[in-house]
């Protein structure tokens, strides 16, 4: 009996131990008891469900709960558009009134808290009236009547001096809309060739839309050398190969010729655009500006090569005109830039004690004593120059000879005995 009642107590059949086992009942008790939740509310609904009763509407009841909802919301609405009419009207009074000067703008702070309170003179204008409220008779008198200040008259009155009151006329800028240029862009290298790129395609793609609407035909098959062979071979409708080669050969041709001709067009259009440009450019420019520069002696070639070349790519007028491997004379004349640049050039830039190799004799050639300066500026009038060029004179005489003739009376008081003691 012992082992059957221990056996029976195995598992689930354990009691439980008496100090696990607990005194409170509310442990009990249903769980319908929870003191968080409302029993009676839980108790109704499931009455509610358990009352197994149809609900219906009486006829029209729902019709007039709908007019109801109508009627509320276009109340609320009238409402609604009433006070914003009222606003509104508010709203443009205070603007009236404050552009009439009755009421402060919204942003102004007054200082004044009621009109009771406003003063009949400011407090910064009393130094500028009499005892009677009126203008001081100082300040009424004309300016060119007026006596000099002394220090005791600016002691003794309060009043500000006038003395030195005055009142020029405004002056008006001019408005000059052409100087209201758009700066201009500049891209590097990689932007211009993506614009490029992109242009490119969007033409690219417009001729493709062309064919595909039947604006524009269908381009021919462009057969080249390269791939003939492979045309040859999957077209079954040629059917004398060498009289096809033939036409082939002479598309490529005449492809060739027509890229030749655009390229030329092309470039005597850039050609064409260069040469506009630059008589705009010239014809823009004060080219009165004149310099002119004496030098003691001119044998190296190389500075013979920057005079020349310089002159021309600053669009310079004048001449270089020097005895033979002597002293000579340089004339320039052009804009103002052009002409420091120059300068800068022939004072600065190139040294002319620098000594040289002569490609003859391979000798070194020296050139101590050699510089130079500058003579005479200004402004000249009407000149024969045409243009920049560099010339060999045999004597003096020859060199003032041409100066005489392409500058006229211009370079008629320059000083040229240094030509002859060299």
């Amino acid at each position: 009996m012992g082992s059957e009642s221990k056996d029976n107590k195995k598992g689930l059949q354990t009691e439980l131990h008496p100090a696990l086992r607990s005194s409170n009942l509310n442990l009990l008790r249903s769980k319908r008891e929870n003191p968080y939740l409302d029993d009676d509310q839980y108790q109704r609904v499931q009455n509610k469900r358990r009352g197994g009763v149809f609900q219906f509407y009486k006829p029209g009841e729902v019709i007039e709960q709908a007019n109801r909802l109508r009627e509320a919301k276009a109340k609320e609405l009238e409402l609604q558009r009433l006070e914003n009419e009222r606003v509104e009207q508010e709203n443009k009074l205070r603007q009236r009134k404050i552009e009439e000067g009755e009421l402060p703008a919204e942003d102004e702070v007054s200082y004044v808290e009621s009109f009771k309170n406003i003063p009949d003179v400011e407090w910064w204008d009393l130094k500028y009236l009499d005892s009677s409220n009126g203008v001081h008779p100082k300040f009424t008198l004309p300016y060119n009547n007026l006596d000099e200040d002394s220090e005791d008259d600016d002691v003794e009155d309060t009043r500000p001096s006038i003395r030195f009151v005055k009142h020029p006329l405004p002056v008006v800028k001019e408005f000059n809309a052409s100087k209201n240029v758009v700066p201009r862009i500049y891209l590097t290298k990689k932007e211009q060739k993506k614009k490029r790129r992109n242009q490119r395609k969007l033409v690219r793609q417009e001729v493709e839309e062309k064919i595909k609407l039947g604006l524009e035909p269908k381009p021919e098959p462009k057969v080249k050398l390269s791939n003939m062979m492979h045309v040859l071979e999957s077209n079954a409708s040629i059917q004398d190969p060498t009289k096809w080669e033939q036409t082939v050969k002479q598309q490529v041709a005449q492809r060739k010729q027509k890229h030749l001709e655009i390229n030329k067009q092309r470039s005597l259009e850039a050609k064409a655009e260069r040469q506009a440009n630059l008589k705009t450019k010239n014809s823009q420019k004060d080219t009165r500006y004149c310099k002119v520069y004496m030098f003691t002696q001119l044998k190296n070639p190389k500075i013979r090569f920057k005079l020349l070349t310089n002159g021309k790519q600053l669009l310079l007028k004048g001449c270089c005109l020097h005895l033979k491997q002597s002293a000579g004379v340089i004339v320039t004349i052009g804009d103002e830039r052009s002409c420091k640049f120059f300068e800068r050039l022939v004072t600065k830039r190139i040294q002319w004690t620098e000594p040289f190799v002569d490609k003859e004799t391979t000798e070194e050639v020296r050139c101590d004593g050699a510089k130079c300066e500058k003579i005479w500026e200004g402004l000249v009038g009407d000149h024969m120059f045409r243009g920049w060029f560099m010339k060999e004179c045999q004597n003096s005489n020859e060199l003032k000879d041409i100066l005489n003739t392409s500058g006229g009376q211009a370079f008629s008081h320059l000083d040229l005995n240094f030509l002859d003691e060299h």
